[in-house]
Parts: C-alpha cells; structure tokens; sequence
C-alpha cells in the first residue's frame, strides 16, 4: 500500500513538472522575446472604461464605453541576434454613447465605428521598442502621443534569469517642461510558473505609472488642449518563456488627464477622469 501510494505521488510530482509547468522556487527562467521569421500572433482585446469630463469644477460629460479590437502582430524581419522588425495592425469597434450637447449626458442611444490603425517598430529581445513608425497620416502630437504610450506600456525584461518572488523595475524619464522632468516607473514580479493555455507560462504581476504629455488640436483648428496624462494600473501578465511571447494580460488603469484648452483667445482648465480595465489574450499563432 506505501508503494502503491509512493508512485501515485511520484506519477503526481511528474505531471505537475512536465504536463502543467508547476515550478517551485528554486525554478529560474530567463526572460528573452523571440521573433520566428513570419510568425503571426493574433490577440483578442476587450476594454471598458468609464469617463468624465470637468470643464473647470463643472461636469461636462459623464458616459462608459467598450472596445472590442483584434491586433494582429507580425515578424517582418529578423535581420540579427538582436531583435526584430514588427508590424501591428490593430482594428477595433468602439462603442460609444451618443452624448446630449445640452446637458453632457447619454441619450440611451450608441454610436459603432470601426477603426483600424498600422503601426511598425524594432523590439528588441528584452522587449524594448526602438524605431517606431506607423503607415497612416497622422498629425504629429497624435504620432508623438501613441510613441511615448508604446515606449512606456511594453515590459522590459532583465538580463538574468528570474525566480519565484523576483521583482524587477522599468524606469523611462519623462520630459515635462523646458525644465521639468520626471520618472514613470512600473514594478514587475514574478508570481507563479503555470501552464496556461497549452503554454510554459512565468506568470508576472506589474503595478506602475505611465505619464505622457499630450497635445490636442480640434480639426478645424478653432481649439487646442495641452495636458498631462498620468495613468496608474495594475495588472497580469502570462509570458511563454519558450516562445518568447506574452499568452495573456488584464490589467486595472485610472487615468487623470489634467490641461488646458485655449479657444478664441480664451483659457479654461480640462480634467479627464477615466477607469477601467481590459483583457487581451492569444487567440491564433501561425507561421507562413
């Protein structure tokens, strides 16, 4: 009986290492992206948010919107060791109440506009992006905006091999002003080895800021806003050490954009208020 039960145990502790990824804490991984020539991934983004807007101490708009996009990242060179070429094409549905002018309010009625957006960078193997560039015509604080957003929001992986319980931080230094400056930092740790959707995961928890200056410029050129936005958020992340790619991310965000917007020779302060979470997760992998 102390047999049969010592193999059963040892059958468990089998399966646990080789079929579902379990690792203790004496496990230890390096952290590297790789880019197999052509290789497609596919992802499925889903977001909610909830938005305010304060023209002053007034509430200008109060609403919630979803988003349901399909990003479809692509290897388009793998020149050498040291990283690759990517193309994204993100196309998205943004479901958006239809706002009251009068009053800020919804009217219990939404808007669906599908849109989509290219975009072409150099990441390297410890995930930092360089060299971004995108197809569309974009009006360049719109370009400048998304680039510090991507250089900010994608991990940077250490140059070692991590444990259990092993935490690491991104710091970028951020430009404010002439002579302000100061530092967004987000905090990685690594929680758990799983299997997790037929993947050898590291499972990694993150918490941080983003900060990005933006400028925005109505179409018809009759009003601009510069502001500041400031973004906290919380989240997961399960990295395919293997593969070299990321399986699946949520993450919790609030965002506080705080400016001002200048209009016919006047000047008014605008708060944005914004929360909420998304998911995205692998949905298709395939090579040419």
């Amino acid at each position: 009986m102390r047999k049969e039960a010592a193999l059963t145990a040892l059958a468990l502790w089998v399966a646990c290492g080789l079929l579902t990824g379990c690792g203790g804490r004496d496990q230890a991984v390096t952290l590297s992206c790789k880019f197999p020539p052509d290789r497609t991934a596919t992802y499925r983004h889903e977001a909610v948010r909830n938005v305010r807007v304060f023209r002053g101490d007034r509430l200008s708009r109060s609403y919630a919107d979803t988003t349901m996009m399909t990003i479809e990242e692509s290897v388009t060179d793998t020149a050498d060791d040291f990283g690759a070429r990517l193309q994204c094409v993100y196309t998205w549905d943004e479901h958006t109440p239809i706002i009251d002018d009068s009053t800020g309010t919804p009217t219990g009625k939404y808007r669906t506009d599908r849109h989509q957006a290219v975009w072409n960078y150099v990441q390297e193997k410890n995930g930092k992006i360089t060299e971004f560039g995108t197809t569309d015509e974009l009006p360049p604080e719109q370009y400048d905006f998304q680039k510090r957003l991507f250089e900010q929001m994608d991990p940077m992986y250490p140059g070692y091999p991590v444990r259990l319980g092993d935490s690491w931080s991104n710091t970028v230094k951020i430009l404010l002003g002439v002579d302000e400056k100061t530092d967004a930092t987000t905090t990685y740790t690594v929680k758990a080895f799983e299997r997790r959707a037929g993947y050898d995961c590291v499972v990694i928890d993150y918490e941080g800021m983003l900060i990005v200056p933006r400028a925005t410029i109505a179409p018809d050129g009759t009003r601009h806003t510069i502001s500041v936005e400031t973004i906290k958020r919380s989240g997961t992340f399960c990295f395919a050490y293997r593969e070299g790619f990321i399986v699946r991310q949520t993450e919790r965000f609030d965002l506080i954009a705080e400016g001002t917007e200048y209009a016919e020779g006047k000047t008014e302060p605008v708060t944005r208020l914004i929360d909420g979470s998304y998911t995205t997760r692998l949905i298709d992998i395939e090579r040419q």
